[in-house]
């Protein structure tokens, strides 16, 4: 199993809003609150660490997207200055199944159109 950026590598310098798609081996995307052993729902880390427990709930703060309709993308808007980005994986509850992607740091070096 393993999740992954599918546009995204380490070291790119990007302008925002940009669209970030997400990957996953091994595993079914399905929404949140439906409870399966081989699927789940991605969630994105902004410039945060991944969690130290598998049993706590991913937080819902802007470091934590959630993606619990099943999404497999976003746009996402960040302000200039490098960030951190990590997909983490979790089941139906929003407890990590600790599948996740390496973390990778972009640069945003501004909006789009300027």
């Amino acid at each position: 199993m393993a999740v992954n950026f599918g546009n995204l590598v380490s070291g790119m310098t990007v302008r925002s809003p940009l669209w970030v798609d997400f990957g996953i081996r091994g595993m079914g995307v399905i929404p949140a609150g439906n409870a399966h052993a081989k699927a789940g729902h991605h969630h994105l880390l902004i410039d945060a660490p991944l969690p130290r427990t598998h049993t706590a709930k991913i937080p819902f703060n802007d470091q934590h997207k959630h993606f619990g309709k099943g999404q497999t993308g976003v746009l996402l808007d960040l302000a200039p200055g490098k960030h951190t980005l990590r997909l983490l994986f979790a089941d139906h509850e929003h407890r990590p199944y600790f599948v996740f992607s390496p973390e990778i740091e972009i640069t945003v070096e501004g909006k789009r159109g300027d």
